[in-house]
């Protein structure tokens, strides 16, 4: 349910207009009341907020008198004080929108479900740079995230922060296209069976590695990849977490082959070998590094976790891979 946005504001007007200015240009200053006892940490936050979205000159807040002073265009004016009325409130699950012209939106989410300020400093960085969005803030106390961009990158951190919001032990990936470009892909992978932090932060190194996916971030509390790039890399993305996210991964199976083709590249294989026999990191690694030399490519990664090589390339360079792998895990 949307709350009524009260009345929060207690406003001096003591501006000028200097000659030759016009009234967008003009130098306004206004002095805004917090009615909700925040702390000097939380009008800290909220003039910063302020101050980096409406990219005005002056915001300072004052503690002592619950205020924050505002010096700028009336413009940047207006726009502060629709945000201070935003975030001078008790928060809701409403998505607050001022448009300022163009394609030029700003829009600010209350994030209940993250439930640390941790939590949401991940999402945030999550959401900012898988969309590219320059201006992004938040203010901790009551979960807001201010963001300012084009309408394209609000409807993608919409998206996002919504897909987030649901529960985390959601199996397979949740897909999303940007506007404009079909063959750009925002995807949501959720690992249920990384049992640490450094086999899910090894694993999302392995896949954007072998994937050579340049935008890939990761939030760890719900273990979710997020993802973007061509199709084509999400899908082999996809092919790999499925893969290497097993509870009980085939190490028993040698005659079993885990191998993806991708299409439209020259090393156009990936394959995942499980070792049976190398029971000790250095030994799985000692393996690895003999391929490397072997083969002359680096495109090879391990995953400690289930005894796992990952190696990208040519036909030849797979079925050599598969032979030195075969010779030496006995």
């Amino acid at each position: 349910m949307r709350a009524a946005i009260l009345p929060s504001v207690t406003a001096a007007l003591f501006g000028f207009t200097a000659f030759g200015q016009s009234p967008a240009d003009e130098n306004v200053g206004r002095v805004l009341h917090f009615t909700h006892n925040q702390t000097a940490q939380d009008m800290q936050e909220v003039a910063t907020v302020i101050r980096s979205i409406s990219e005005i000159r002056q915001a300072s807040a004052n503690p002592e008198q619950q205020s924050l002073s505002l010096r700028g265009t009336a413009a940047q004016i207006a726009l502060s004080e629709w945000l201070f009325n935003q975030l001078d409130r008790t928060p809701d699950t409403v998505v607050h929108e001022y448009k300022l012209g163009g394609d030029d939106i700003v829009r600010l989410f209350y994030l209940p479900h993250a439930a640390t300020v941790q939590d949401l400093q991940e999402e945030v960085t999550l959401v900012r740079s898988l969309g590219e969005i320059r201006l992004l803030f938040t203010y901790n106390a009551p979960r807001a995230a201010v963001l300012r961009g084009t309408a394209s990158q609000m409807s993608l951190a919409e998206w996002l922060f919504a897909e987030l919001a649901k529960p985390a032990n959601r199996p397979g990936a949740h897909q999303y296209h940007m506007a404009g470009d079909q063959d750009d892909e925002v995807r949501l992978i959720y690992l249920k069976n990384t049992q640490t932090f450094q086999d899910f932060q090894e694993l999302t190194v392995l896949v954007r590695t072998l994937g050579r996916i340049r935008r890939v971030f990761t939030y760890n509390t719900p273990r979710v990849v997020a993802l973007r790039g061509p199709g084509e890399q999400m899908a082999l993305a996809e092919w790999l977490f499925k893969d290497l996210d097993d509870p009980e991964p085939a190490v028993a199976q040698p005659r079993v082959v885990h191998e993806y083709r991708i299409p439209s590249e020259v090393d156009n294989s990936v394959r995942v070998f499980y070792l049976a026999h190398a029971l000790t990191p250095e030994r799985e690694q000692g393996i690895a590094r003999q391929v490397r030399e072997t083969t002359g490519n680096t495109w090879l990664c391990t995953y400690s976790a289930h005894r796992a090589i990952a190696f990208r390339g040519t036909a030849a360079q797979i079925a050599l891979a598969n032979q030195l792998i075969a010779e030496q895990d006995k």
